[in-house]
């Protein structure tokens, strides 16, 4: 499904997850990140969600838009 931006809550493992970047005036989306790496930079992120690995309490889907 999709989800609006912020958001939180539980996801299925092996679920598919469709998240939309939306740009606000004076920004300019530049990527995608989960717990803190690159993993896109489509405004709209298409990914299944994996299990987390050892060690990580959640995992965090992040947009980060540059100024200007």
């Amino acid at each position: 499904g999709a989800l609006a931006f912020p958001v939180s809550g539980e996801v299925e493992a092996n679920a598919n997850l469709s998240l939309i970047a939306v740009e606000a005036q004076g920004y300019t989306f530049d990527h995608w990140e989960r717990n803190g790496e690159s993993i896109g930079t489509n405004k709209i992120l298409s990914t299944t969600v994996t299990p987390l690995a050892e060690g990580e309490a959640s995992a965090v889907y992040t947009a980060v838009f540059t100024e200007g």
